[in-house]
């Protein structure tokens, strides 16, 4: 029987605790898993971990994916222009190659100068744990 297309695919972890998270994660990291973890929740929000060698590299989606980036950088990096026409001219430039639109801004802006290592770092480590915390509160994943 096929699933139905508005049905999650996948295992289903009930109570995804943050024991359950810290399991799940340190056996990617075992195997050094690289790609997509890719999560959705019972009311269909949905989370993209990327990993590379067994480790977190990125976190995106969930509830406001757009407002939760741009408030951590504003906090992190207050010197840059996050208006409309300055993301919309960012995102232009590198529109047929983005997988992850946020971290290649924040890497761009870290090879420019614009920004520090420090401070990608805090933003990237800002958004994941922001999202764990998301995932931790759905009851369900799949």
């Amino acid at each position: 029987m096929a699933p139905s297309p508005s049905s999650p695919t996948g295992v289903a972890i009930r109570q995804f605790t943050t024991d359950k998270q810290v399991k799940l994660f340190a056996a990617l990291k075992k195997n050094q898993f690289n790609g997509l973890l890719k999560l959705t929740s019972k009311r269909g929000q949905e989370w993209l971990i990327y990993m590379y060698w067994g480790r977190l590299v990125y976190a995106t989606g969930g509830r406001h994916p757009v407002r939760r980036w741009h408030r951590q950088v504003s906090r992190y990096c207050p010197h840059l222009d996050l208006s409309d026409n300055a993301l919309r001219a960012m995102l232009t430039k590198h529109k047929a190659n983005m997988v992850c639109w946020e971290y290649q801004l924040l890497r761009d802006w870290e090879t420019a100068g614009k920004i520090t290592r420090q401070q990608s770092s805090q933003v990237i480590l800002a958004v994941m744990m922001e999202i764990l915390f998301d995932i931790t509160q759905a009851s369900e994943v799949f």
